[in-house]
């Protein structure tokens, strides 16, 4: 299916190959900006009778669209060429694919506001099953650290409370609770999968 507003090609330069595991700024052989458009396709074979393939996106941290034989499947944000039209948004989704023998997946980036375009990390594509269940356990990782990493900060500013000359507990205490803000917020985007309403601004 079509993209919408007609995205061909990559960033200014219709036509030319994009590597997908990369920021497009970050593409040593050429000067690409951060900010503009790509589109991305592919055709994938199934066997008859096989396993249903479903599609786990990454953090596209700008917006993002994705086609499968035609149909929405998954998408962040609005996608557009100019940034008047350009929504930032953010979704890291399992999705399962509509059962085909063909599957032609069409994919569209924008980035208008975040200083690195494009995706650095690919969509992991897959049995949907396994998908699900390997996001799940991802997650659960993710919480129980997070975890952790909470239950110690508190404790080391609660010794520091109490042990108002041992500022070692102070300092621990803080970068602990900064590790663990950065993993909500960077790293896994918790926040954002618990808070899918949030505004991305």
């Amino acid at each position: 299916g079509a993209l919408p507003d007609s995205l061909t090609g990559a960033v200014n330069t219709p036509g030319t190959p994009l590597r997908l595991l990369n920021y497009w700024n970050k593409i040593a052989a050429a000067a690409y900006e951060p900010m503009g458009y790509a589109s991305y396709t592919t055709t994938i074979i199934t066997p008859p009778g096989g396993q249903q393939l479903g599609v786990v996106m990454p953090d596209v941290r700008s917006a993002y669209v994705l086609y499968a034989n035609g149909q929405l499947v998954a998408d962040g944000g609005r996608v557009a060429k100019i940034a008047g039209r350009y929504t930032p948004g953010f979704g890291i989704e399992g999705v399962a694919f509509p059962g085909a023998d063909t599957l032609r997946l069409s994919l569209g980036v924008a980035d208008f506001s975040h200083r690195y375009g494009g995706m650095h990390r690919a969509p992991h594509l897959g049995a949907y099953e396994q998908l699900r269940r390997h996001r799940g356990r991802r997650l659960l990782i993710d919480t129980l650290f997070m975890g952790f990493t909470l239950f110690i900060g508190v404790l080391n500013l609660l010794l520091f409370g109490y042990y108002r000359r041992e500022p070692v507990y102070l300092f621990f205490g803080l970068t602990s609770l900064a590790v663990l803000l950065r993993q909500i917020s960077v790293d896994s985007m918790l926040v954002m999968e618990l808070f899918p309403a949030l505004s991305w601004k």
